[in-house]
């Protein structure tokens, strides 16, 4: 148990809960009373397109969820936190998933921290994803801040403990916990990155990706607009992560 393996689970249930649903959307035109259903807005803007007509006030659109039995989504979650511990049958894991009163809600930024999230309709079965994760799998859950946050502490004091750290996250963030080595568990074909001091700084489809110091750097100048950050808005200056690089 001499290694620590942390995995953020955060998408990885909204993944689940999401694949376990059917979206679309239903367009009133008001002054007709005539509804009828769409895929999504996409499809309702490309027919409107197609029969040369504008999209006004007089359409109302609300979106719909269907979602499917909640087993289904359960499953999902089964299948993939099962896969992760059959690959470390002898290690530590430690799953963690969701926050609770994050202190981000609270700073003063020129937007809320996640404001942009608010109007985003989330999976049906989200809650209860969460509910039974946590019941069956022991998942720790971060307390005024976030997963990111519980995971850099967790894995930080494991290192100090010369212990050696995998992390299985799907997204960027956790690129900067140096000493650590990081995988996707979306793609466990693929060499986990021992995470150093610094990288080289490379681009990957017009997107900058390092690790370590140089990741920290690359977060606090660019921002993460999936969370509706971003610095240029204080400083009121327009760049971009690509521009002259190459």
């Amino acid at each position: 148990m001499d290694r620590l393996i942390l995995v953020d689970s955060d998408t990885l249930l909204f993944s689940s809960a999401s694949v376990a649903e059917t979206r679309s959307i239903e367009v009133l035109h008001e002054p007709t009373g005539a509804k009828k259903e769409f895929t999504n807005r996409t499809e309702f803007k490309e027919l409107m397109k197609s029969k040369g007509k504008e999209i006004t006030q007089d359409y109302k659109i609300t979106d719909k969820q269907t979602p499917e039995p909640v087993e289904n989504c359960l499953h999902l979650i089964k299948s993939s936190a099962e896969s992760i511990l059959e690959r470390y049958p002898f290690d530590e894991v430690v799953f963690l998933a969701g926050d609770e009163k994050n202190f981000r809600l609270e700073l003063p930024l020129p937007i809320q921290y996640k404001a942009n999230r608010k109007n985003m309709i989330r999976p049906y079965w989200l809650k209860e994803a969460h509910g039974y994760f946590r019941k069956k799998y022991k998942a720790r859950k971060a307390i005024s801040y976030e997963t990111d946050d519980l995971l850099s502490i967790l894995a930080n004091d494991a290192i100090k403990q010369d212990r050696e750290v995998i992390i299985l996250v799907p997204d960027k963030d956790a690129r900067q916990t140096i000493g650590a080595k990081i995988g996707n568990y979306g793609t466990p074909e693929r060499e986990l990155v021992q995470i150093k001091d610094f990288h080289e700084v490379s681009l990957e489809n017009g997107k900058a990706k390092s690790f370590g110091v140089p990741w920290i750097c690359l977060q606090v100048c660019l921002g993460d607009m999936t969370d509706g950050f971003k610095p240029t808005q204080l400083a009121g200056i327009k760049y971009g992560e690509y521009r002259d690089w190459e």
